[in-house]
């Protein structure tokens, strides 16, 4: 009895490793840091046929993270553009070291410029009824696609498997129950290269419009479009005062000067003894430049004075025009 056992135990351990049970060494050698033996046994688990869709994955997530800590960067590439193939939307974790991460982004933007294994459904409705699936298939030039297949399984029926035929990676299956579930499944030479569920429920009705709700009519500003000639005229007339400051403001020191020069102490041949040439001089020459600054202000702010009324007339608040059609004539006033 005891023989029995001993040889059935001999069977057992001599029996080869599945896909899923390399995948668990594996996860167990890495967790233990261990990721020589765990790319190994990872390399392994591939070798396999027929590994399912979530076996298959996982091996590609050790062997990429396996290779990247044993500092094989090219190998780990290849892994994880593998593991994106089949599963584009995976994400690697943060607390993995720059060097290991690596990889994985250059994986990532290579996935970018190719297309993943996927099948995308979408029901078919046509006079509300739910008529078939239309199916659509794409890989890449690591993944290809051998062959599908689908299975139906009606609401309270039996599922039904049967080869989905491909053509230009498009199929349409017909689907008469309503409430029916479908799987599909895509293969290659790795295994299960995508799996794909859901139910082929009717389509919901798109939802009403929304309603129509009228805007209120525009509110039309009765106030005159050149109101702000008002505030320019405002502006432009104290412009015009502070140049006229100005101007007054020269012409007295113009003056101020010419009346020292003339008011200056004379000996009797009437020459200047109260201030001497050289101050004389000057004197002269600041007044005169005083009179022409003068003068240059005195006209700009004329100039800005006749512009500011010119503003004050355009920016008046209403200019109301009358009408009157009496027998015979027809009168007209303006008035601002």
């Amino acid at each position: 009895m005891s023989l029995s056992i001993v040889v059935v135990s001999a069977l057992i351990s001599a029996a080869p490793l599945t896909a899923s049970q390399r995948l668990a060494d594996a996860r167990r050698h890495m967790d233990e840091l261990h990721y020589d033996k765990a790319a190994r046994a990872a390399e392994a688990g591939l070798l396999q046929a027929d590994i399912d869709h979530e076996t298959l994955v996982g091996l590609f997530q050790v062997a990429g993270i396996s290779w990247a800590a044993l500092d094989k960067p090219a190998k780990a590439k290849e892994s994880f553009q593998y593991l994106l193939s089949l599963k584009p939307d995976f994400e690697l974790s943060n607390d993995l070291p720059p060097r290991m991460r690596t990889p994985f982004f250059e994986a990532k933007s290579w996935l970018s410029q190719t297309t993943p294994v996927a099948a995308k459904v979408t029901p078919f409705v046509a006079e509300g009824r739910l008529v078939s699936l239309d199916i659509v298939v794409t890989d890449n030039e690591l993944l290809r696609v051998k062959s599908a297949r689908i299975t139906l399984t009606p609401a309270g029926g039996a599922p039904e498997q049967e080869p989905l035929r491909l053509e230009n990676g498009k199929a349409s299956v017909a689907v008469s129950p309503q409430g029916t579930k479908w799987r599909v499944e895509l293969f290659g030479d790795r295994g299960v290269l995508a799996d794909v569920q859901g139910e082929a429920t009717k389509a919901e009705a798109p939802p009403p419009p929304p309603p129509i709700v009228k805007a209120p009519p525009p509110v039309v500003s009765t106030a005159p479009s050149l109101r702000w000639a008002r505030t320019v005229g405002w502006v432009t007339a104290i412009g015009a005062g502070v140049v006229a400051g100005g101007g007054v403001a020269a012409a007295l020191i113009s003056s101020g000067d010419r009346t020292r020069i003339s008011t200056a102490a004379r000996d009797e041949q009437n020459v200047v003894i109260g201030m001497t040439q050289l101050e004389a001089s000057r004197l002269d020459a600041r007044a005169r430049l005083m009179a022409t600054v003068a003068n240059a202000a005195f006209i700009a702010a004329g100039v800005l004075a006749a512009g500011a009324v010119v503003f004050f007339t355009l920016g008046a608040e209403s200019t109301p025009v009358a009408v009157g059609i009496g027998a015979g004539n027809v009168s007209a006033s303006i008035s601002f």
